[in-house]
């Protein structure tokens, strides 16, 4: 059995992939890699890692695209397990747990699914993302003052260093850039929220012109050359946006004027973007052919989901 999907407008080919598992019959799904960064074969997939919530509980499962049922990976009363990312070779999940009114980052391992703490964490931590060479990993870690920066945390040394230290700004939401030379991220400051990316190397700010008020859940494509985001506008929904870093031109990919869309992620070769939609205060995953536009909804998940990341 496969997860069901519903069609939002006409796009015969991936409704047919989605519902029978068969990726291969889509042009381009699992096409080759068009250049820029190497892929990983393991992460040259449509496995898609998310946080559901069932019963007041939110864990961790996984779904491909190309076939098969959610998988869970985390069982835990009480706690929330939210905000994953993968691991480049596709063997661990880094995710954000929030328990007894505290965030920290920790790792799954897939073959087993035992679970660690990251220790000597800074302070409340979360909404991480790993580093392209899997050495490191990108989180917002908040002080006393709730005011949240950007840190990158050594998975070797086992600690973290910080990459933003405004005192003026609030930071969360890092991603990395596919060569792991710079982190995008969302930034508040004078009433506004933007996204932003600073290099990593000498910590240079790198504004982008043009976005809508509060953006914010930045994800780079996998050439490099475009983030998405979800901005608010003038109204309290996000759209999913995304925006060419070299030539500053903006693009809104969802215009529904009831749906709050959130939390874009790329698949491997970009072909694909999935987010998370928000109408009448129920959540489901959407599936966007970065081609032609078409959308999909994902069936058959366990409660609501969101947070889904290639």
């Amino acid at each position: 059995m496969v997860p069901v999907v519903q069609r939002n407008v006409s796009l015969a080919a991936l409704v047919l992939t989605l519902s029978l598992g068969l990726c291969a019959a889509l042009p381009g799904c699992l096409g080759d890699d068009d250049g820029g960064v190497s892929v990983p074969p393991e992460a040259q997939n449509n496995l898609l890692v998310m946080s559901c919530e069932n019963d007041r509980e939110y864990n961790l499962y996984t779904l491909d695209l190309d076939g098969g049922m959610p998988t869970k990976l985390t069982s835990n009363p009480g706690m929330y397990d939210e905000q994953p990312t993968w691991s480049p070779d596709r063997s661990q999940v880094a995710f954000s747990r929030y328990a007894d009114r505290s965030d920290q980052v920790f790792i799954l391992n897939l073959d087993d699914k035992s679970v660690m703490e990251l220790p000597n964490q800074p302070m409340d931590c979360y909404g991480p993302s790993w580093s392209p060479d899997g050495e490191s990993i990108l989180m917002s870690c908040e002080g006393d003052d709730r005011d949240a920066h950007i840190y990158r945390y050594f998975l070797k040394d086992s600690g973290a260093m910080s990459v933003t230290n405004n005192p003026d700004s609030d930071d969360r939401n890092p991603a990395w850039s596919p060569d792991g030379a710079y982190a995008a991220f969302d930034r508040y400051y004078s009433r506004n929220r933007e996204v932003v990316s600073v290099k990593l190397r000498d910590g240079e700010i790198t504004q982008y012109p043009g976005q809508p008020e509060y953006c914010m859940e930045p994800a780079w494509s996998p050439d490099g050359g475009s983030i998405a985001m979800s901005c608010e506008g003038s109204g309290r929904n996000g759209d999913i946006y995304v925006i060419d870093i070299d030539k500053f031109q903006l693009k809104k990919l969802t215009d529904n004027s009831e749906a709050d869309d959130r939390n874009p992620s790329w698949n491997w070769n970009g072909d694909l973007l999935v987010f998370d939609r928000r109408i009448d205060r129920e959540r489901a995953v959407y599936v966007r052919d970065m081609e032609d536009g078409s959308l999909v909804k994902l069936m058959s998940l366990p409660g609501e989901c969101r947070q889904a990341t290639f």
